[in-house]
């Protein structure tokens, strides 16, 4: 068929040779050729770019050996007992990590790079417009001073505060006037600090055994933004001016990947790696009404999934204020009784207590005389006056 050569003639592309030149040799350019004019050029450097970079003409990989570290809060329950509230506000705050049984530590062959914190903060603000209703603002933060390690030779992880603030809703469903069943829920958006250590290997990898202390390694900090839900039921009886409380629940727990080996284009490129498991938990909460408005609760709740964080018992206390009172003769004590007090009833002639005797019943005694017959003197006048 033969090589084709090109030429433009009178505005026209024409073609010498080849198979085009045997079907005339040549082609109308109108259109096409004004708009190759105009976007031709940058589509065909784009084009040679990638073909550039596909030939392994840019910078190649390299191999990275890369340890993690993030702060993560402890899977903890809603320290609120399990009672309608008592009046139309509340606001409480709570120490989540109060005491550590024992600490944490990683299910053995686990590759995970995490630490909880020594304090962690909770807290609500809601309304109840209704006595079976709750909701409003709800937070949740974990801070890294005395964070605990769950294995030894973790790096740090980054010097700043984790946790979310979203939104709270609560049913409590009174089934007599000493018992109550409860759901609640929370949702936060929620914010992990991570740092991440890494060692380039260059070109043609290798083992990351043997290197030196990931301590010493080129280190940088990144952000993961999460989500964390959590949901429980409980039973709350009423002991006179305390209250019991039994939960169970479930709540979605962010974890990460330590150790890894990668090959990236560039360190920036790597990941912080944080991923969610389930935990289930159970809790008992005992709370003191310590006066009308005040409530002071003790809370012990145990994590029941053990993969890949192994927690023992953990202790929680929690502070909640309620006000104002709901109106008079509607608010019920810790023990579940309305705390109207019955107004003293008018004295009555008989035991009816519609102000006339009761039939049968004696009649009034006369003036001046006592219900025995005796003489008695009238008010305001002594016996011994002369009047008398």
């Amino acid at each position: 068929m033969g090589e084709a050569a090109c030429s433009w003639r009178g505005g026209r592309l024409v073609r010498h040779g080849g198979m085009d030149a045997s079907m005339g040799g040549v082609v109308s350019e109108g259109v096409g050729r004004r708009l190759f004019r105009h976007f031709g050029p940058p589509v065909v450097l784009g084009m040679l770019g990638v073909l550039w970079a596909l030939e392994g003409c840019g910078p190649p990989p390299h191999m990275y050996c890369i340890r993690r570290a993030a702060l993560v809060p402890v899977p903890a329950p809603s320290l609120r007992p399990a009672r309608q509230a008592t009046g139309y506000l509340e606001a409480d705050v709570s120490s989540e990590t109060l005491s550590y049984a024992r600490p944490p530590k990683k299910l053995e062959g686990r590759n995970v790079g995490l630490y909880v914190p020594r304090e962690q903060l909770a807290g609500h603000l809601l309304v109840s417009p209704i006595r079976f209703l709750t909701f409003g603002l709800s937070f949740e933060a974990g801070f890294p001073q005395n964070a605990v390690p769950i294995s030894r030779g973790l790096i740090q992880p980054p010097n700043s505060a984790i946790g979310g603030a979203g939104f709270h809703f609560g049913l409590d469903f009174k089934v007599n006037q000493k018992v109550t069943l409860s759901f609640a829920c929370d949702a936060w958006p929620y914010w992990i600090r991570s740092r991440i250590a890494y060692f380039d290997m260059g070109t043609e990898g290798g083992s990351c055994d043997g290197l030196p202390d990931p301590k010493t390694w080129p280190q940088m900090a990144k952000s993961t933004r999460t989500f964390l839900t959590r949901a429980q039921l409980g039973v709350g009886i009423a002991l006179g001016w305390s209250y019991l409380s039994v939960a169970a629940g479930v709540r979605n727990q962010p974890y990460n990947r330590d150790a890894t080996r990668e090959i990236q284009m560039d360190p920036g490129e790597i990941d912080p790696h944080i991923l969610q498991v389930v935990y289930p938990y159970i809790a008992i909460n005992w709370e003191i009404e310590a006066t009308s408005w005040l409530g002071v609760g003790l809370t012990i709740y145990q994590p029941l999934n053990f993969d890949p964080v192994i927690y023992a018992p953990v202790i929680g206390i929690n502070f909640r204020v309620t006000g104002p009172p709901r109106s008079f003769g509607s608010a019920p004590s810790a023990s579940g009784h309305s705390s109207t007090q019955e107004a003293p009833r008018t004295p009555s002639l008989g035991s009816s207590g519609q102000g006339e005797p009761s039939p049968g019943a004696a009649p009034p005694p006369a003036p001046g005389r006592s219900e025995g017959g005796e003489h008695q003197a009238p008010p305001g006048m002594e016996p011994d006056s002369p009047d008398w």
